[in-house]
C-alpha cells in the first residue's frame, strides 16, 4: 500500500526525527514517562561520529551516526547510502522487503533483547523524493509506544536510517483494566482543565517507557485520542493494571505570530518607525489572545487567522471619525511577523500613533504609583474628533482634552495658506501631556480644597 496522505507522513516523521512535546508526567511516586512524551530525547543525542567499523566495512567508509535516548540505545546513521535492489523506487512491496533484510543484516544496531521479528510495520510513506518504510516495535504483540525503527531511500539506496528502539527484559503486557474504563478515566482528566471532550480514536493497548534515573520500564497502558470541538485534540495513557491516568498530552499544533504598528516616531516631523504591536486583543483562529509586550502570541494551527482593533487591556482607542481601524490578516505563517500600517491617510495613521503613546504613558504611570485605581482600568482614548469645544458654534480643530476619565484628539487642519496643524493624536507629546490632566484628575483628594487648572497644566507637562 502506498501511503502519501500528510496526516501519516507527519506522523512517521515525527516519530523519527523528534518526540512531540507533552504534559505534565504523572504523580512523584511514578517514573517520569520523558522519553514517551517530552522534548528531552531530541537533545540528547550525541554529535556526529564515525559509524561502528562492521557497518563501515558493509557499506563504505563514509558514514556517521548519532546516539542518545535513555540508555545510549538510540541511533541515527547517515552516509554515502547502501544499495538496494533498483525495484525499491517504484515498488512498496519491494521496498519493505529491502528495509526489513538490511535490518535482519544489522541486528547489531538494535537493542539488547530486540530481534528484527520484533519490527512490525508502521507505513511505507513516499515523500519529497524520498520512501521512508518504518516500522513499531513490539513486545508479545503489544507496541511500544514512540518506538520506531526507520529507513529513507533515495532512489535506490538507504542514506539514513535510524532506531528508536527500547531495551526489552521480561515485562508484563497484559491489560488487567476494562478500556472503557481507561476511556472514562482519561475523559474524567481532559474535562478537569478544558471541557467535556470526545473519544477521537478508542483505547489502543501500548506499553508506554517509564524513565527514571535508574531504571527503564516498559508499562502497560492505554492510548486515548480525544478531542474537544473547536479547541484540539489530546492523548491520555492511563495504565492497563490499576487505571491510574499516566500522563495527558496536549497534541494541539500552534502558530507563534507576532503583530507590530508601524507609527510616527514622536511626531509627523519623524520617521515612520515600527515598534511592538503590544498588549492587543485579538481574535487568532476563532480564540480570543492578547498579545504580550513584544507584540507576540500563540493561535492553535498551524498558521494564524488575525483579527482585531486597537483595544486590549490597557487602551482602548475608538475612532471618532467613522469606523475604527481593524487588522485582518489571513494565513500568519508560524513564526512570522505582521507589521499593521495604515492606508496613508492622517485619520488611519492617528489611530496607530495614538495607541502606541498612550499605551506607553499607561506604562510608566503604572510603573510609578500602584495606589490609584483606575490605573487599572481600561483608557478610553478617542482621536479624529471635529466638534466645537469652545462654545462658540464653529468646529475646533488643532485641540486636544481630558476629562479625567478619557483623552481626547482634534483633526489636522491646513488653511492651504500656510496655517495648518498636524492631528493632535499623532503627537506623543500632546497624548502625554493629555494623559497627565487625567493622572492629576485622579490623585485629586476632590473635597479638600479645590481643582487649580493652571497647575494642572505644570503637572501635565511632568
Amino acid at each position: 500500500m502506498r501511503i502519501i496522505l500528510g496526516s501519516i507522513a507527519a506522523a512517521v516523521l515525527s516519530a523519527m526525527f523528534s518526540i512531540p512535546a507533552g504534559a505534565a508526567p504523572g504523580a512523584a511516586a511514578r517514573l517520569a514517562p520523558d522519553w514517551a512524551a517530552g522534548p528531552s530525547a531530541q537533545r540528547a543525542y550525541s554529535a556526529s561520529r564515525i559509524a561502528p567499523a562492521a557497518f563501515r566495512a558493509r557499506y563504505g567508509e563514509a558514514w556517521w551516526e548519532r546516539r542518545g535516548g535513555p540508555t545510549g540505545d538510540f541511533r541515527r546513521l547517515f552516509g554515502e547510502g547502501a544499495a538496494l535492489d533498483p525495484a525499491v523506487e517504484g515498488d512498496d512491496a519491494v521496498a519493505i522487503w529491502a528495509v526489513e533484510r538490511f535490518f535482519a543484516e544489522n541486528a547489531d544496531l538494535l537493542p539488547a533483547g530486540v530481534s528484527p521479528a520484533d519490527l512490525s510495520l508502521r507505513a511505507t510513506v513516499a515523500w519529497d523524493g524520498k520512501r521512508i518504510v518504518a516500522f513499531d516495535q513490539e513486545v508479545d504483540g503489544v507496541p511500544i509506544e514512540g518506538a520506531v525503527a526507520y529507513a529513507v531511500i533515495v532512489r535506490d539506496r538507504i542514506v539514513l536510517c535510524g532506531v528508536r528502539l527500547y531495551p526489552v527484559r521480561p515485562a508484563e503486557t497484559r491489560a488487567l483494566v476494562a478500556p472503557e474504563d481507561a476511556e472514562r478515566t482519561a475523559a474524567a482528566a481532559l474535562s478537569k482543565l478544558r471541557g467535556t471532550p470526545g473519544i477521537a480514536s478508542a483505547a489502543r493497548h501500548v506499553l508506554v517507557p517509564l524513565v527514571g534515573e535508574d531504571a527503564l520500564e516498559l508499562r502497560p497502558a492505554f492510548s486515548i485520542a480525544l478531542r474537544i470541538e473547536g479547541q484540539g485534540k489530546w492523548t491520555a495513557f492511563v495504565d492497563a493494571r490499576d487505571g491510574a491516568l499516566l500522563d495527558l498530552r496536549d497534541e494541539r499544533v500552534t502558530a507563534s505570530g507576532t503583530i507590530q504598528i508601524e507609527h510616527h516616531d514622536r511626531n509627523p516631523d519623524g520617521d515612520l518607525i515600527a515598534g511592538p504591536g503590544a498588549f492587543l486583543d485579538l481574535v487568532a483562529n476563532g480564540a480570543d489572545v492578547t498579545t504580550d509586550a513584544a507584540g507576540a502570541f500563540t493561535a492553535a494551527g498551524a498558521t494564524a487567522d488575525v483579527t482585531g482593533r486597537l483595544s486590549g487591556p490597557y487602551v482602548d482607542v475608538q475612532n471618532m471619525a467613522g469606523d475604527d481601524l481593524e487588522l485582518a490578516i489571513t494565513g500568519l505563517a508560524d513564526g512570522a511577523t505582521h507589521l499593521w500600517v495604515s492606508d496613508g491617510s492622517a485619520l488611519e495613521q492617528a489611530q496607530l500613533d495614538v495607541y502606541v503613546s498612550a499605551l506607553a504613558v499607561t506604562e510608566r504611570a503604572r510603573s510609578l504609583q500602584d495606589d490609584v485605581p483606575w490605573l487599572g482600568e481600561t483608557l478610553d482614548v478617542l482621536p479624529n474628533q471635529y466638534t466645537d469645544i469652545s462654545g462658540d458654534g464653529v468646529e475646533d480643530v488643532c485641540n486636544a482634552w481630558s476629562d479625567g476619565e478619557t483623552i481626547n484628539f482634534l483633526i489636522g487642519y491646513d488653511d492651504g495658506g500656510g496655517y495648518g496643524c498636524n492631528n493632535s493624536a499623532s503627537v506623543a507629546d500632546i497624548v502625554y501631556h493629555e494623559y497627565g490632566h487625567c493622572l492629576h484628575i485622579q490623585n485629586a483628594m476632590m473635597g479638600v480644597g479645590v481643582f487649580d487648572g493652571s497647575a494642572s497644566e505644570a503637572f501635565a507637562d511632568t
